[in-house]
């Protein structure tokens, strides 16, 4: 096999649905294969690039956006990229090693160096870090170790829990017992996370309670 192929998506908004930590995901992504080798053992390389990158956890406010990637892919089903990103005010440096063999469950490792990155914003918690760290994506399963330094973070609770109030011996299970609870959809579907990294507090560590 001799030839060329070119990849060239307009929309990343597919690969929330294949790395499940993210609800949104966007970008664009162009790709330039020479093609070699076999029909029963085919290989490929070449160059890739993601441009205007963008990943959300809504849950947790985390946003990277700006993302923008260029390197190669190798005959083996591989991909290593390096390039920048941008998450809130801070701006932070990125290397990406993807393994798509299997396409629909794509494994992939970060190196991660950032400064002043907003990781959590959410109405009770905004936590700005900088961070030194390694993610590892495979079988549904995050494992992350490094450092993280937190120069500043502000916790505002709006809501604080009172004593919880236990079922009263009187209460009666009338017509029956309760129906079975059905296995839950997110447990199912639920994201391991795994591995060791060190937290550093800064000074600018806010704890707001009225």
């Amino acid at each position: 096999i001799q030839g060329n192929a070119r990849v060239d998506l307009r929309d990343l908004g597919f690969m929330a649905r294949l790395v499940p930590v993210f609800n949104t995901s966007g970008g664009v992504v162009d790709v330039d294969l020479v093609l070699g080798g076999t029909l029963s053992d085919p290989s490929f390389a070449g160059t890739a690039s993601i441009t205007n990158g963008s990943v959300e956890n809504r849950a947790s406010g985390f946003a990277f956006s700006e993302i923008n990637l260029t390197g190669e892919v190798s005959a083996s089903d591989e991909a290593v990229l390096k390039g920048s990103f941008r998450a809130g005010e801070g701006t932070g440096e990125l290397d990406a090693w993807i393994a798509f063999q299997d396409i629909l469950s794509p494994e992939f490792k970060l190196e991660l160096v950032g400064q002043d990155l907003t990781v959590i914003d959410v109405p009770d918690l905004e936590v700005i870090a900088n961070p030194d760290v390694q993610l590892d994506w495979r079988d549904k399963t995050m494992a992350i170790s490094g450092r993280l330094l937190i120069p500043s973070t502000r916790l505002a609770p709006s809501y604080l829990p009172k004593a919880s109030v236990g079922q009263s011996e009187d209460v009666v299970i009338v017509a029956g017992e309760l129906p079975p609870v059905k296995q839950d959809f997110l447990q199912e579907n639920a994201i391991k996370l795994r591995g060791e990294l060190e937290v550093e507090l800064g000074e600018n560590v806010v704890v707001d309670l009225d």
